[in-house]
């Protein structure tokens, strides 16, 4: 058979082709794949949202322990490994574990350690940062730390009520600051060699506290949300290799317009009974429910905090950036 010079010059081509994918297989190399980051500890900053409490219970709807039961037979533990937060789900995937969800018997040293507090707004989540920088009980953050920041939702709140605002114009340059100074605090994080997944704020304009003032109340505070999050989106260093961005804000708009899609029957009432609610918030339970089903059913746990549903539908969400990122 006679093989032409240029048939003969496509064959050497294809062969060193394939030599020199031969060579890099077995260097273990690859071009089309990255390892799959695998953190070895997880840092929670932020507010209730992401708090697991020392205790176990969460700023959310908690399941009750039915095995945990007082000499009455009252049942006064909660399940923290039900109805999980978002960092919850982020830490069960990568097999790490927050003290607050320990078994009884466990000696294990805790690898996702929770900085979160009730309340904490932007300044607050910066001291949580610096606290954890300054602590020498632990390592320094580094490249195996993956690190979540939400924070947000008591910002815009609190601006929104706070009367030194006198124009809603004011209101949106403060809430704008704010949202910069988060994203400058993430950037200082990634620049540690960490990885970090931060949160958009929820839409409060969409929530039963923010409705109940009035329908252009609740607009105006839509529309400082959806100022906090574009300047934190806009003030991000991300080239997608250290930053995974969640939309939380997203996923309550979408929620509230199809609910029915999302599992919800109700949207805009508050799942827990009073006395349950805001800074007791950690107290609700599914047997403390303002309806049958309401623990799952219900968007909102109370006036302004999502309840578990949605807290899932976060952590998926967050599992999914974790994973897909190219860290």
């Amino acid at each position: 058979m006679i093989v032409s010079n240029r048939a003969l010059g496509l064959l050497r081509t294809l062969g060193a082709v394939m030599l020199a994918g031969s060579l890099l297989a077995s260097c273990g190399g690859s071009t089309s794949q990255l390892d799959a980051f695998s953190p070895s500890r997880l840092v929670v900053l932020g507010d209730e949202t992401s708090l697991l409490r020392t205790d176990g219970a969460k700023y959310s709807v908690n399941a009750i322990d039915t095995a945990d039961a007082d000499a009455d037979g009252n049942v006064t533990e909660v399940l923290c490994s039900s109805k999980l937060i978002w960092v919850q789900s982020l830490a069960n995937y990568f097999g790490l574990v927050f003290d607050g969800c320990k078994s009884s018997t466990s000696t294990a040293t805790a690898t996702a350690l929770n900085q979160a507090a009730y309340g904490a707004g932007v300044a607050e989540t910066e001291a949580q940062l610096k606290a954890f920088n300054d602590n020498i009980a632990h390592d320094s953050l580094g490249d195996k730390d993956l690190v979540t920041v939400l924070v947000g939702l008591h910002d815009i709140r609190n601006v929104y009520l706070d009367g030194n605002y006198a124009t809603e114009t004011q209101r949106s340059a403060e809430i704008a600051a704010r949202a910069k100074r988060v994203a400058a605090m993430v950037n200082s994080i990634v620049s540690k060699g960490s990885k970090v997944l931060v949160s958009t704020a929820p839409d409060i304009g969409l929530s039963p506290w923010a409705l109940g003032l009035g329908s252009s109340e609740a607009a105006e505070i839509s529309r400082h949300v959806a100022t906090f999050n574009t300047n934190l989106r806009l003030g991000l260093e991300n080239d997608g290799s250290k930053i995974g961005l969640l939309l939380f804000d997203d996923l309550v708009r979408a929620a509230v317009s199809l609910p029915g899609t999302y599992g919800f029957s109700d949207v805009s009432s508050l799942a827990c009974v009073d006395g349950h609610r805001e800074t007791l918030l950690y107290t609700c339970t599914t047997a403390t429910m303002a309806a049958t089903g309401a623990d799952t059913a219900y968007l909102w746990a109370d006036g302004f905090h999502v309840g578990s549903t949605m807290q899932s539908y976060l952590g998926s969400q967050a599992v999914t950036r974790a994973t897909n990122n190219p860290f």
